[in-house]
């Protein structure tokens, strides 16, 4: 016959006390943070503490459609699409500035940024997205309603985006269209809008402006990110046929804090803080 020791009343206690702690731990689960914005101008972002690093994904304003001025048969050529960054961006906690770039009739596309050091002012911009390049004002006259004077669109590109390198990911917008040099009436077109680029590349932005026939202003690009139509005019050159403004840019900001065991108490007069920091998610983990 086998003999047992059962456990003293030591032990109990101390299975108990482990027990009791165990059901009483108090957890703050993780929770993931997403801001988007795509109303133009600046505003700003409160990281809280306990987070290191964010995603942060910027899309640049669509460039304006050219003009025609007041030239006589003329199609000025479409903006370029605002440029898209993706980057991971280490930090400490605080109260941060972001821009989002405006699109406007008659000038290149704003840039979008991240942290810069005064509001509506690039300087200092840890991410940015350069919107779209201006379509071209027409310079000269066509010669009749066959032979159309035309010009270039705005040409796409990531020339200026920040960082430079070491990013997640960057896109270039389409280039916006050149108007057409012949045609008569309704088949001569302005050039069209280029789209904007995003997060699948063009697939992600806005739709350029599309293209506008005798005698129209351009039209507008849509956000985030799409280029302005360039204008088209006719015989008479009273008033000049502007370009369409570009659609506004986009930003999108996602931080997450990991789950955190915040206390340990019991009811047995054992209690006890355990407090761990909060830690960023790593980068494949941050989801939308």
């Amino acid at each position: 016959m086998k003999n047992f020791t059962l456990p003293t009343a030591t032990a109990l206690q101390k299975y108990l006390v482990l027990f009791v702690l165990l059901l009483s731990v108090n957890v703050g689960w993780g929770q993931t943070t997403v801001t988007s914005r795509t109303t133009s101008g600046n505003a700003t972002i409160l990281i809280p503490s306990g987070v290191a690093s964010i995603l942060v994904e910027a899309t640049g304003a669509g460039g304006s459609g050219g003009s025609t001025n007041t030239r006589t048969y003329a199609n000025a050529g479409g903006g370029a699409g605002g440029s898209y960054i993706k980057h991971l961006l280490s930090l400490s906690p605080g109260t941060f500035n972001y821009t989002v770039g405006a699109g406007t009739s008659g000038s290149a596309g704003g840039n979008t940024y991240f942290g810069n050091s005064t509001a509506g002012a690039s300087a200092g911009s840890t991410v940015l997205a350069t919107g779209g390049a201006a379509g071209i004002n027409n310079t000269a006259n066509g010669t009749s309603n066959t032979v159309w004077n035309f010009s270039s669109g705005g040409t796409a590109s990531t020339s200026g985006n920040v960082p430079s390198s070491g990013y997640v990911t960057q896109y270039v917008g389409t280039s916006g269209a050149q108007g057409t040099s012949t045609g008569s009436g309704s088949a001569t077109q302005s050039g069209a809008g280029g789209a904007g680029a995003g997060s699948a590349g063009v697939a992600g932005g806005g739709a350029g402006g599309s293209t506008v026939t005798y005698s129209s202003v351009g039209n507008p690009g849509t956000a985030p990110g799409g280029g302005g139509s360039g204008g088209c005019q006719g015989s008479s050159a009273t008033t000049p046929k502007t370009g369409g403004a570009g659609g506004t840019g986009k930003i999108v900001i996602t931080y997450c804090l990991v789950p955190t065991i915040t206390s340990l108490s019991s009811s047995s007069g054992v209690s006890g803080t355990v407090v761990t920091e909060a830690a960023p998610a790593p980068a494949n983990e941050i989801k939308k």
